[in-house]
């Protein structure tokens, strides 16, 4: 907690940026499925509006300062003269007219918030300590802990088992789609039998193909996605410790990129397998696959093509 709770400029050998990158991609994780199971009729483009409503930064300030997180957190570095033993608390009440004989910096920006210890934080800093905080407790406790801390805020990221059932149900409106693909190649390519098989094939259809009735696979990118980003980060939290925040979300990012995807569904195969009706996605798709299988050698003799979109 107290690593969760203490910024970089404290100068301290901890600080919280790691356990924020982890607990950003854990909330925008489980803040996703909720709104996925949650709203069945909202398009991809909804719902990642209405997760962001939620964990962008404005919000989780707002929350923040509901719980009065912000007198929690260590902004400066130890300073004895302002140091107040426990038990004794400050007895100076920080009001808009006491304000200016107590702070000896300026109240400018009003993106500041004061705390007991009368200085400034910022917005971000308090929204950065929530989602560090989510990931102090992800890391110490796992989900169960990580979900009571949310609860606990103000983030609601439950949904009932009917909702998961819906989805499920609602997925056999795809099962008229197999005449388009072969699913048992695919479950064998990828190692794994789906239960309700109009999950995978929904899972490929791309929004060009419109002639059936549901629906294709941009509400589960919505999804996969976050799931996506959420599993490279907490393995590289994991297992490289000494790496810094920012190399973390570097490499995550590198990870999940649309060309790094892309050369692993050409090299698996598993392109072969969306279902599509555009002759110009058809076209991109080869070339970017006849592109991946040139000899390295060769590759830095032509130009690489744009990621099939």
């Amino acid at each position: 907690i107290l690593e969760a709770l203490t910024t970089e400029r404290c100068l301290e050998r901890i600080s919280l940026e790691r356990f924020e990158v982890l607990g950003d991609a854990f909330l925008k994780y489980v803040v996703g499925r909720h709104n996925f199971l949650t709203y069945e009729g909202l398009d991809e483009g909804q719902l990642t509006s209405r997760r962001s409503a939620i964990v962008n930064n404005s919000h989780l300030y707002e929350l923040s300062i509901k719980r009065n997180l912000q007198v929690y957190i260590r902004d400066q570095h130890f300073e004895p003269t302002q140091f107040i033993a426990l038990g004794r608390p400050c007895k100076v009440v920080c009001s808009a007219d006491t304000e200016v004989n107590i702070h000896t910096d300026s109240r400018e920006n009003c993106n500041l918030r004061c705390t007991k210890s009368h200085h400034w934080l910022h917005r971000k800093t308090i929204a950065d300590a929530v989602e560090s905080l989510v990931g102090a407790f992800l890391v110490e406790g796992g989900f169960k802990a990580a979900f009571a801390f949310l609860h606990w805020v103000g983030i609601d990221v439950d949904f009932k088992d009917s909702s998961l059932y819906r989805v499920l149900d609602a997925s056999s409106i795809n099962l008229s789609l197999t005449n388009h693909t072969d699913v048992d190649e695919l479950e064998e390519l990828i190692g794994y039998n789906f239960k309700h098989k109009g999950l995978i094939l929904e899972a490929f259809v791309h929004p060009s193909f419109n002639k059936h009735s549901g629906g294709c696979y941009q509400k589960l990118e919505f999804l996969g996605d976050a799931v996506l980003e959420y599993l490279i980060t907490s393995y590289l939290y994991s297992a490289y410790p000494d790496l810094k925040p920012g190399q973390i979300t570097d490499l995550k990012s590198l990870a999940v990129s649309n060309n790094s995807l892309a050369y692993v569904a050409v090299q698996k195969g598993i392109h072969k397998y969306l279902i599509k009706d555009s002759n110009y996605l058809s076209t991109a798709v080869n070339k970017f696959e006849n592109y991946i299988r040139l000899p390295n050698s060769e590759k830095d003799l032509v130009e690489e093509p744009a990621c099939p979109k």
